[in-house]
């Protein structure tokens, strides 16, 4: 309690590995998609660091993850 949360956020992105729990409203929150957004910075983009140092848990029965759940939250993030 009292720390900041984007220190919080900074500190996630430092992770040697990072459990993601997904859930619909994780992939609409925009304090979780900064997170990412640091784990992302750190691996300078590349997809495949990236995926050795995130550990997903998907939680949400109801995602899928497929492409037309990935368009629609593509969507959302850009309109």
């Amino acid at each position: 309690p009292g720390d900041s949360i984007a220190e919080f956020m900074e500190r996630i992105g430092r992770g040697a590995r990072v459990l993601i729990v997904l859930s619909r409203s994780y992939l609409n929150s925009r304090y979780c998609m900064q997170e990412l957004e640091h784990l992302h910075a750190r691996h300078f983009g590349n997809r495949g660091q990236m995926r050795r140092c995130i550990r997903p848990l998907v939680i949400d029965p109801t995602l899928r993850l497929d492409d037309d759940d990935i368009a629609d939250y593509t969507d959302y993030w850009i309109g």
